[in-house]
C-alpha cells in the first residue's frame, strides 16, 4: 500500500486544468489516426464507404427520415475524435452502412447487367480486404518480443508448465499454459499462485511500472516466496520457492 501511495503521489499531474490548445491538439491528432485507419482499410474500407454513397443519396431522397436515423447511428464514431483510436472501434459504421450499399447494389443493378453486378461486387469485396491482408506481415511482427522472450523461457521451462504473466503471448509461444498476473501485492500474489499452482512467473519492466508492488521481487532477502530463476533486460523469470502453504479459496 505505501509503495502504491508513492508511486500516485511521484506521478500525480500538477495543476491539472482545461486548455483549449491541449484539446484541440488531440482532436486533430485522432482525427488523423481516425482518417489513416480508414483508407487503410482495416476498421472501415474505403471502398466500402465510397460503394455506400450512391445509396445513401437514394435513401436521402426517397426515405429523409431514414437517412438521418443512420446518421444518428454513425454520430457516436464522433467520440473517438477525442479518445485513442483503435481500429475495432470503427467496425460500428458497418451495420449502419449496409441498407445504403444494398440500395446502390440494386440501382447499379438497373442501369446494367447483372453480370456486371456480380463483378463489381467481387472486386468492391477484393479491394475492401486487401489493406487488411496486405498488412498481416507487419502486424505479425509485433510479436518478434514476444517470440524471442519465449525463446529464452523455453531455456527454463517444459512444454506444458504453467507460466503467470501479464499478456499470454509469451506463454503461448513458448508453449506454457498461462495463468494472468494480477495486480496485488506480493503476499496475495503468492497466495494466489500457490492456488493457480504456477510453475514460473514472468515480470516485465512494465509489469513493475504498473503495479509498484512487484518491485519488492527484486530486493535482496525479500522473503516473498518467490525465487528469481533468471534476469535479463527484457523480462525476470520467478519460481516459487515452496508451493506447499496457503491457497487461499476460489473467491
Amino acid at each position: 500500500k505505501d509503495e502504491a501511495l508513492k508511486w500516485l503521489e511521484k506521478n500525480r499531474m500538477q495543476n491539472a486544468s482545461f486548455n483549449l490548445k491541449s484539446l484541440f491538439e488531440l482532436f486533430s491528432r485522432n482525427l488523423l489516426k481516425m482518417a489513416k485507419k480508414t483508407l487503410t482499410g482495416i476498421g472501415l474500407p474505403l471502398i466500402f464507404i465510397l460503394a455506400c454513397l450512391p445509396g445513401f443519396i437514394i435513401l436521402w431522397r426517397s426515405e429523409k427520415d431514414t437517412a438521418i436515423y443512420l446518421l444518428m447511428m454513425l454520430a457516436p464514431l464522433s467520440m473517438y475524435l477525442f479518445v485513442h483510436v483503435e481500429n475495432r472501434f470503427l467496425l460500428g459504421g458497418w451495420p449502419a452502412l449496409a441498407l445504403p450499399l444494398a440500395l446502390g447494389i440494386n440501382r447499379l443493378g438497373v442501369y446494367t447487367r447483372k453480370k456486371y453486378v456480380w463483378i463489381g461486387c467481387i472486386l468492391c469485396l477484393i479491394l475492401a480486404a486487401a489493406p487488411s491482408w496486405l498488412g498481416l506481415p507487419g502486424r505479425f511482427s509485433k510479436t518478434a518480443p514476444n517470440r524471442e522472450r519465449a525463446y529464452l523461457l523455453r531455456q527454463y521451462t517444459d512444454t506444458g508448465d504453467i507460466l503467470m504473466a501479464r499478456q499470454p503471448q509469451d506463454a503461448f509461444f513458448a508453449g506454457c499454459d498461462f495463468r494472468l498476473l494480477p495486480f496485488a501485492p506480493v503476499d496475495k500474489l503468492l497466495v494466489y499462485s500457490r492456488s493457480q499452482n504456477i510453475d514460473f512467473m514472468e515480470v516485465t519492466p512494465s509489469d513493475t511500472l504498473l503495479n509498484p508492488f512487484l518491485s519488492d521481487l527484486f530486493k535482496k532477502n525479500n522473503g516473498t516466496g518467490f525465487h528469481l530463476k533468471m534476469k535479463n533486460e527484457s523480462f525476470a523469470l520467478f519460481t516459487l520457492k515452496n508451493k506447499e502453504g496457503e491457497h487461499g479459496t476460489e473467491d
